[in-house]
């Protein structure tokens, strides 16, 4: 049985616009996992999240079991692995959140704490590809890329702390902050991909790799950016339009995990470029 939002408790916090296709609250572990194969307004957003984080998952283990990972430099293995495990966590976190949080007002409190940390993660992994891009290949300086490798860990390590310990709104700049840090080091990213032959890449094949890479840093930007203010603040469609509550299960938080996940498979295909730029690694 669905409910409207009228009939929720205080604790289980509705979507705004949505006014329909709300499960029970306070069930059992088992009753909450069985509304995973059932139609409400969390079905897709369990789903888009859980299926993706599988593939990541898969992908993942793929390229530490491929032949030339053992022989990639400690930069190229850490940027890799730290990306492939902040989207990972935040599938994961994701998708059981929007499957546990009905079960009661402690769990509903855990699971959105949880969630949020996932995006803080991979928020982190997003930072640690720029700084690679920027500081390895571009500058061939190790020393910034492990200054702004400890900077970037320990601002999520706080957000986290925030997130976990003080109140959510700590995760805003868990959210806003390696959005804006990447902007910032996108610029120089794009400065020198223009030209093949840049003073810092003195080589076609290396260069030609480097713009690639810097377009999937690029486009992972713009999902992000789509999903955050289009959908997660704008609360399109239904904002907008939804006669007869036709968007309360197809909603603007289920486009913008689909924004996410759009943004988390361009952050992930700079992980094969970071293998063929490795031979060109001489730090």
């Amino acid at each position: 049985m669905l409910l409207d939002k009228s009939d929720l408790p205080e604790w289980y916090k509705p979507y705004e616009f949505i006014h329909t296709g709300y499960r029970k609250p306070d069930v059992s572990l088992f009753q909450a996992i069985s509304t995973m194969f059932q139609w409400h307004n969390e079905t897709l957003n369990i789903h888009t999240h859980l299926w993706p984080g599988i593939a990541f998952l898969q992908g993942l283990y793929m390229i530490v079991q491929g032949q030339s990972f053992p022989i990639l430099s400690i930069y190229s293995k850490f940027t890799v692995i730290t990306g492939y495990l902040g989207a990972i966590s935040l599938m994961f976190a994701s998708s059981l959140c929007h499957t546990f949080y009905i079960i009661n007002e402690s769990w509903n409190s855990a699971w959105w704490k949880a969630d949020f940390s996932g995006i803080v993660l991979v928020n982190l992994g997003r930072q640690i590809a720029d700084t690679f891009l920027l500081a390895i290949v571009l500058f061939k300086a190790p020393l910034y890329f492990f200054i702004g490798v400890f900077i970037e860990i320990s601002f999520a390590i706080y957000c986290i702390y925030q997130i976990l310990y003080i109140d959510n709104a700590g995760s805003y700049w868990g959210l806003q902050y390696p959005g804006i840090s990447s902007v910032i080091l996108l610029i120089p990213l794009i400065l020198y991909s223009q030209g093949s032959n840049s003073f810092f890449l003195n080589h076609n094949v290396q260069a030609g790799i480097f713009r690639e890479a810097t377009l999937y840093s690029l486009l992972c930007s713009l999902f992000i950016f789509v999903a955050g203010i289009v959908f997660f603040k704008g609360k399109f469609p239904e904002r907008f339009f939804n006669p007869n509550g036709i968007f309360d299960h197809c909603h603007s938080h289920v486009w913008h995990h689909l924004c996410i996940v759009l943004a988390i498979v361009s952050m992930t295909c700079i992980a094969p470029l970071l293998v063929k730029l490795d031979p060109f690694i001489n730090v």
